[in-house]
Order: C-alpha cells, then structure tokens, then sequence
C-alpha cells in the first residue's frame, strides 16, 4: 500500500483529519508547504501535525512530506495503469501483453526505488557479514527467490542456511543463538509455522529481519528489521509475476550493500 492510498484508508480523529484532508488536496504545493503553514491551513496545531505523522509511522513532518515528495516523483514516470495481479487478458494480443509486462516490471521497479528504506538495508546488510550464522526462512516461489541471494552469497564467502529446504524450520530454530541472525521472505507475512519460529527467536535474543508486503502483519511487527514493498499483488492471481520481481530487486540491492560494505 503506497503512503497516499494509507492516508485514504486509515482512520483518524476530527483534528488529524483535516490535516490529512489538507495535504491530499494539496500534494501540488507540498514541496513548499511548511510545517507552520500545513497547521495554520489546516486550522491544527504543530502538535496535531506531528500525531498525524507518527500515525503513519514517520518520525516527524519533515520525513513524511520527503516520502509523500518520493511518491509523487515516482507517479510521474508510470506508463500506463498496470494491473500486478492479472496484468493482461488472454486474448490480447502479443504486442498488448508484452507492453503490459513491460509497465509491470518498469514501474515495479520504480515504486520500489521511491520507497524503499535504505538504512535498513544498511543494517541487515550488516546482520549477513556480522553473525556467525545465517538462517533464511521462504517458502514456495519465495524460496525460489531466496536460493538466488543464497547463489549470489557463496561467491563472497557467506553461507546462508535455508532453513525451510527440508521442512526442519521448526526444529533448526530452537538451536539458533543471538549470536545468529534469522531473515524472512514473505510477501503476506501469515505464515504460521514462522509466527512460532519467530516466538523462540524473540526468546531466545536472536535478532530478525523481514522482506514483505505486509507491514501491519504479526510477523512484521515482531521482527526487529524490516524492509517493505507496495502490496499490489492479490489472491487469483496469474502467476508471482510482481512479488517475485520485487523481491529480487531488493535481494539484489541487498547483494550489493553486502559486497560494498565487506
């Protein structure tokens, strides 16, 4: 979900409201807009603006409007309306699809360089070079995602332990240490076999980290390090044509942050 569709969707008090009501109906002058002129416009306070904020999970005004700002800039280079689950019919024809599948991945790419948090980045690229131990927890065409980073890293002397491969996640999980570093890959953030994982690794001081598209899951809030892409993909889908690209994308900016920082 992109900042703006949240601001649409959350629900908030009278006062916050019509800060948010300001800054939708204004995203044209928000390269300008103040914090004293948004609470002034908005007939709020300082303090309102900031409630907003933290509501959204940002820190204060400034980082909110740099990330609505992002936003923005990366509406202006989409091609046409992509749609990530069933991106073209089956009796278009073979130009139509290709050019779908082209805006798919382009602006898949796009949305996700506007957002995505590189300090957390920074901080799990450091988990992989630091930790004696390195778990990655995927399943189905995750998996498949994940044994590419895995590929990758061998080539650099890392050696990750796919923990799903044969089943034994339950099991291997109750061996790790905080001396160890456990990394989940899923687009929903529901599975229920990693919920459990999760609990014994919060117990056991293992440090985590999570790559999804759903931050308000309970496994996104429990790990400590999270990156997050736009949830644009749904059930019926034709095949993991965005979630898959999407996370190779990030991977690979992972790769990367680990060769550059080794």
């Amino acid at each position: 979900m992109t900042l703006i569709e949240q601001m649409r969707r959350t629900s908030f008090t009278q006062a916050k409201q019509q800060v948010v009501d300001y800054l939708l109906s204004h995203l044209d002058d928000l390269a300008g807009l103040s914090l004293d002129d948004l609470a002034k416009k908005s007939y709020t306070s300082h303090a309102t603006v900031i409630r907003v904020c933290q509501q959204l999970h940002k820190k204060g005004y400034r980082e909110l409007k740099i990330a609505l700002l992002k936003e923005l800039e990366a509406c202006k280079f989409t091609t046409q309306q992509v749609n990530y689950t069933i991106p073209f019919d089956s009796d278009e024809s073979i130009d139509n699809i290709e050019q779908k599948m082209y805006s798919l991945y382009q602006e898949s790419i796009t949305s996700i360089h506007q957002t995505i948090d590189i300090e957390s980045l920074k901080k799990i690229a450091m988990m992989f070079i630091n930790k004696k131990r390195i778990f990655i927890y995927a399943q189905g065409d995750s998996q498949i995602t994940a044994l590419n980073l895995i590929n990758k890293l061998a080539k650099i002397n890392i050696f990750p332990i796919l923990a799903t491969q044969y089943h034994e996640e339950y099991h291997i999980v109750q061996k790790m240490r905080s001396s160890d570093f456990a990394f989940f890959i899923s687009y929903g953030g529901q599975n229920q076999i990693f919920h459990e994982c999760l609990k014994i690794l919060s117990k056991n001081g293992v440090p985590t980290a999570i790559l999804t598209a759903n931050e308000k899951s309970i496994l996104t809030r429990r790990c400590q390090y999270k990156l997050i892409i736009p949830d644009y993909e749904k059930e019926n889908k034709i095949a993991t044509f965005y979630s898959q690209h999407a996370f190779m994308y990030v991977l690979n900016n992972l790769y990367a942050f680990i060769y550059h920082l080794m």
